[in-house]
């Protein structure tokens, strides 16, 4: 090689060459990050470290200083021989998210069915295993989960969006610095469910109304657009929510494939019985993002197509089948009559705490007059058969009658709107109550004391409580799932089961007895699933209570037993069936021998529907029931979680922040209480 000047090509090494000194400079740097690795676990406080920490601070430094001269030189023996330093290959949060997956399969394989192969788990301590996977799993998916969402997550740049909040947004950034200061991630989630309440306090107005009563006219003319269909027959097992949104766009969730975004005149193809049959496509979600003026001051519509049959059931389990809203509204044609079905929806949604209102529509096609009387019959209808007296509008989408509606959304629309966000806040100041109670409790706990605040015994009984409810989740799950999957082999009994009922009436709705049987077979599934959540809400509310009795901490702040969690269950629904002509020959030999018959008729007309239905519903019913139980574990775990830290720091009992640090953010708390 000579000695000054430029590099000749048959100074340098080959392509071959260079690519291994490439990959053996690779090795070596792995090598030493081994040794950085070695450094921070060696220094680290878990409790199943590897290696004992007996180097002093200056042989740290030495090693890290050498360490950054090892490299530095690999990269100028690279540079001499024109060999480029390879740039990083992979994203370090995907690279984490990827280890975080195996950690959790790790996790997994703690459950008591693995464990089989060592001997038989007895039954406690399967219980004790169960719970301690489902604590560990949620917490890892938990940090998932905020990788996921990413810097629009990041709790500090949301307080600093949110204007206009008042005390509650100061609140909510003292509580954060604390939180982040001390690294107390078990508050995160409760605060940041109460920072998602802050960000969006919607008003839902849940609209009820048969086919052709001017539903979605009477939406469009409110909101100022043309969107939704417009005389066809809606699904009925998908309520559509309409919400503020920055451009027009639909967003469409599904039970078993992933989440869409189409434009909003693709709507009618998931959202109508003509595109979409007996939802064949397995939705479960429907959002309609609008920039409606009426939307962004908070208002979100939730369009159903009413209850059908189900609202004269008169059955407690209907109620589930209500969506979630803050006020009903059922719309009765006034160029109709008063129906069964309007007066039962009225009335459920009064059993389930929710306001109602009945509106009255197409009163342009009434004289002023009849559309008094039309008022005062649809009232005193209403009063005569639910015993209280609602509020009846007349209102009408044509535009000329635009005052009607105007009038209506003046008196009953807007001032409720406004006394419910005035709920939103104080819902959202008793939550943070309850947030910097347990701050300060486990700021307490960082400061030199003789002894804990409660006795280990008690502490750990405490821990006990918790890890036990986190394992009924899997209990549940299993349940519903078994629930699911019979479902889907219940069509024969939905068939004998319509046969026994034709077998005894001669000129009955053949199509409808199917449809009805297979609603009751279908619902006795849902409300079974129901039932089992319902009873796993109930355990975690009492155990969420006790603990915080036995911690001397207020009473939670997310109830898990919320009933809206157990709303919008959703309906099984049959496709569009054909007249069923039966032979009445059969009803001549005896009911036995005419229920096997008529089986055998409808088997044939309608088997294959029959079972395409509950595939179809038993796949949205289990997405349902993961939602709900979802929904459960957050509400559980936003105080289960801090719970644990707690009980943690007092069995451990040490003090690890300065006691003038501590104090002065006690100080800080207790003036956003005042």
């Amino acid at each position: 090689m000579s000695d000054d000047g430029p590099l000749r090509d048959d100074d340098v090494l080959n392509e071959f060459q260079q690519r291994r000194l490439i990959v053996t400079c690779r090795h070596i740097d792995g090598l030493l990050g081994n040794v950085e690795a070695i450094l921070t676990a060696a220094a680290s406080r878990s409790p199943f470290g590897k290696y004992v920490d007996d180097m002093t601070p200056a042989q740290k430094k030495l090693i890290t200083d050498y360490i950054d001269r090892i490299r530095k030189q690999m990269v100028r023996a690279l540079a001499s021989e024109r060999a480029a330093v390879p740039p990083p290959s992979a994203d370090a949060l995907w690279a984490i998210r990827t280890a975080l997956e195996f950690v959790d399969v790790s996790i997994e394989e703690l459950r008591p069915r693995y464990m089989t192969g060592y001997g038989p788990v007895a039954p406690g301590a399967a219980k004790v295993l169960t719970g301690v996977v489902e604590e560990l799993q949620t917490i890892v998916r938990q940090l998932s989960a905020s990788l996921v969402k990413g810097a629009a997550r990041d709790f500090g740049a949301r307080l600093e969006r949110l204007a206009n909040v008042g005390a509650e947004g100061e609140a909510l950034k003292v509580l954060h610095d604390i939180i982040d200061r001390y690294s107390l991630v078990e508050f995160r989630r409760p605060l940041g469910m109460i920072l998602e309440r802050l960000e969006d306090p919607r008003f839902e107005i849940a609209v009820f109304g048969r086919v052709s009563t001017g539903k979605s006219s009477l939406l469009d003319q409110i909101l100022n657009t043309t969107v939704l269909p417009i005389g066809v027959n809606p699904i009925t097992a998908v309520p559509t929510r309409i919400v503020y949104g920055p451009a027009p766009r639909v967003v469409v969730s599904f039970a078993d494939a992933a989440t869409k975004t189409v434009p909003v005149e693709r709507l009618a193809e998931f959202a109508t019985e003509e595109h979409n049959p007996a939802n064949a496509q397995h939705v479960t979600r429907l959002v309609v993002e609008l920039s409606s003026q009426v939307l962004r001051a908070g208002v979100a519509f939730v369009d159903t197509p009413g209850l059908g049959s189900l609202a004269t059931g008169g059955a407690a389990e209907t109620l589930a089948y209500l969506p979630r809203c803050d006020l009903g509204v059922v719309l009765v044609d006034g160029t109709s009559s008063l129906s069964a079905e309007d007066i039962a929806t009225v009335g459920l949604l009064t059993q389930a705490a929710i306001p109602a209102l009945v509106v009255v529509s197409k009163a342009d096609l009434l004289s002023q007059s009849d559309a008094d009387r039309v008022v005062e019959y649809v009232t005193v209808q209403a009063e005569h058969q639910l015993g209280w007296r609602p509020s009846v509008a007349a209102v009408s989408s044509a535009a000329p009658h635009r005052h009607l509606l105007d009038r209506w959304l003046d008196r009953e629309l807007w001032p409720r709107l406004a006394d419910h966000q005035a709920e939103v806040r104080k819902s959202i100041k008793r939550k943070i109550g309850t947030l910097r109670e347990s701050l300060e409790y486990a700021l307490r706990a960082k400061l030199p004391r003789h002894g804990a605040m409660l006795g280990r015994e008690s502490l750990e009984r405490l821990e006990r409580e918790l890890r036990s409810a986190a394992g009924a989740f899997e209990d549940a799950r299993q349940r519903c799932e078994a629930v699911t999957e019979l479902l889907q082999k219940t069509a024969d009994t939905v068939v004998r089961t319509a046969a026994a009922r034709l077998a005894e009436q001669a000129d009955a709705d053949t199509v409808g007895i199917v449809r009805e049987a297979l609603e009751a077979i279908a619902g006795e599934h849902a409300t079974e699933i129901r039932q089992t959540l319902l009873s796993l809400a109930e355990r975690l509310t009492q155990v969420t209570r006790d603990v915080a009795g036995g911690l001397h901490l207020p009473p939670p702040s997310h109830d898990p037993s919320d009933a809206a969690v157990f709303r919008e269950l959703p309906r099984p629904e049959l496709a569009a069936l054909a007249e069923i002509r039966l032979s009445k020959y059969w009803r001549l030999l005896g009911k036995r021998v005419a229920m096997h018959q008529i089986a055998h008729e409808l088997t044939s007309a309608a088997g294959d529907a029959v079972s395409d239905a509950l595939s179809n519903y038993a796949r949205v019913l289990a997405h349902w029931a993961r939602k709900a139980s979802s929904e459960l574990r957050t509400a559980f775990e936003a105080d289960a979680d801090g719970y644990r830290a707690l009980i943690e720091r007092e069995i451990e009992g040490a003090a690890d922040a300065a006691v003038s640090e501590v104090q002065a953010d006690l100080e800080a708390l207790a003036r956003t209480a005042a």
